[in-house]
């Protein structure tokens, strides 16, 4: 083939992806553009290309398990429903988004199938208003909970008729309230069924009993507006608050009118997001916009176990529902980074330091890069070991398990004493 025959393949699109010539087709391509574009715009469009190309070559080195698929506008939510068991062949999940002119929540599966894994559309349910948080019951995963600008509700999307649930089929009820706030500011109780709590935009909280009735509420006030909520997975009357002042509370739901904890986790700084530790009681991590995640004893509160320092504003913590020594991170500009906490303080040697990014330690186990645009919200499946699920800014929802050979590591022992429970009673 001649030079003219290959360059007019290249501007026209006919060179394939696996092709060795991909990326300086590419590069060709945006070229061409440059003439319509600033120079800035021309060195990060080729800069994405390299990286994006860099990552479809390694892919299968990187992940057991990966697919995507795009929703028509980016979704600050991915969510997996409580229902999956862990040996199900489909686990779905919820994003949201914006089509043919209505907010929908959209509800797909991750399948399982002879030819590997891919993403499939299960059902639209359209909202009247822009949804910007979710969560799945734990006890009943056909019930879950969702928050827009203008109102809290509660739905439940399955048609069966389970006379367990406070919710007919396919029944959607509006909560009474506040403005919500902005945030994840929903959380359902872990133990007892039916507790949900809610964040107001003046800060208050509210904790709706469904078992009790739809009206049952009880309010606590905060000293300052909450980015986000959770109960603590191990005991039934007790949640926290990540707050804007730079502040962590936590609550005893039986107490409307103090808090038991209240202490500056990031000092001068928003605490964007924080998530107890499922088998550790007094374990906890704090995240913030100043470019921090924490490790904090709830017995100690005064300063925290150990910092990271990423670099970059983070903006959700999630330790692993199902390890206890495993915690997810967004990293702004980067993506979602996990991290072992056994391996800290651990040296660096051979191969670990052969890297270019100074923000490696030891512990940084795993990162999924973003592959066009900042991460908005991930979640580790419940069920299922490594299976995490993410959403992009540029629309893409992903849905992936790192490759073993990574992850794989020797158990780990915990001894009693750092495993005591804290004196919440």
């Amino acid at each position: 083939m001649n030079r003219k025959s290959l360059m007019t393949r290249y501007l026209h699109g006919a060179i394939s992806k696996e092709h060795p010539t991909y990326i300086i087709y590419k590069i060709l391509r945006i070229t061409v553009k440059s003439k319509r574009m600033e120079i800035p715009e021309v060195g990060i469009e080729i800069e994405s290309v390299r990286r994006n190309y860099t990552w479809t070559q390694n892919v299968h080195l990187i992940y057991d398990e990966l697919a995507d698929t795009f929703v028509p506008s980016p979704s600050d939510v991915f969510q997996w429903s409580t229902a999956n068991s862990a040996d199900s062949a489909q686990q779905e999940f919820v994003v949201t988004t914006f089509t043919e002119g209505d907010n929908v929540l959209r509800f797909l599966d991750y399948c399982k199938t002879d030819n590997g894994v891919l993403i499939e559309r299960q059902l639209d349910f359209p909202v009247d208003d822009y949804v910007n948080c979710v969560k799945y019951m734990p006890q009943q995963g056909s019930i879950l909970a969702f928050g827009t600008p203008s109102f809290y509700a509660v739905l439940r999307k399955d048609g069966d008729n389970d006379v367990r649930s406070f919710l007919a089929p396919r029944q959607m009820v509006k909560l009474h309230g506040e403005q919500p706030a902005e945030g994840r500011t929903l959380s359902w109780n872990p133990i007892k069924a039916g507790l949900l709590l809610t964040v107001n935009l003046n800060g208050t909280i509210k904790s709706f009993d469904f078992a009790a009735g739809a009206e049952s509420s009880q309010t606590y006030e905060s000293t300052a507006l909450i980015n986000e909520i959770h109960w603590h997975p191990k005991k039934e009357h007790i949640f926290g608050g990540a707050l804007k002042n730079g502040h962590l509370c936590i609550w005893d739901g039986r107490v409307s009118d103090m808090t038991i904890h209240n202490f500056p986790a990031h000092v001068d700084n928003e605490v964007t997001s924080f998530s107890f530790n499922s088998y550790s009681e007094n374990l906890l991590a704090t995240g913030s916009n100043e470019k921090l995640i924490c490790f904090w004893d709830l017995r100690k509160t005064y300063r925290p176990l150990h910092t990271y320092y990423p670099e970059h504003p983070v903006n959700k913590v999630m330790w692993s529902p199902l390890n206890e020594v495993m915690i997810a991170s967004i990293i702004e500009g980067v993506g979602v980074a996990v991290y072992d906490v056994s391996k800290i303080g651990e040296e660096l040697v051979g191969e670990d330091c052969d890297y270019d990014d100074e923000d490696v330690v030891s512990e940084s186990l795993f990162v999924h890069y973003a592959r066009r645009d900042d991460v908005l919200d991930f979640d580790w499946n419940p069920r299922v070991p490594w299976l995490i699920g993410s959403a992009e800014n540029s629309g893409l929802v992903a849905a992936w398990k790192p490759a073993k050979h990574i992850v794989e590591d020797e158990d780990v022992e915990i001894s009693d004493e750092e495993l005591e429970p804290a004196d919440f009673e």
